[in-house]
């Protein structure tokens, strides 16, 4: 037998490239929180009136950072990492749909 959950479990992490300017981007591994398919296009519905710390705090539950994840640091990684936002919210939904970017 098969090991799919139909209920799957709450929270998940993933990996996210963060870029850095003038270096390599860096992983940071999140835990979002599952969404089903009504409600992620719910979600997609509601992302055009959220701004960045906003939209990161409703997908996200935490981050492998020593800093804590609450709205200040969310935050400041948005102003200190332009294409933070971006990248987070792209990997959120590829894990949800099992879609990778293409090259």
């Amino acid at each position: 037998m098969g090991k799919l959950k139909l209920n799957p479990d709450p929270t998940f992490r993933e990996k996210v490239e963060i870029h850095v300017p003038g270096g390599k981007p860096e992983p940071v591994i999140f835990t979002f929180k599952y969404r089903t398919r009504d409600e992620v296009q719910d979600f997609l519905k509601e992302l055009e009136g959220m701004d960045d710390v906003a939209m990161i705090m409703a997908i996200a539950k935490g981050w492998e950072l020593d800093d804590e994840f609450n709205r200040d640091n969310v935050n400041q990684l948005v102003q200190a990492f332009i294409a933070a936002p971006k990248a987070i919210l792209e990997r959120y939904l590829q894990a949800l749909t099992g879609t990778r970017a293409k090259n």
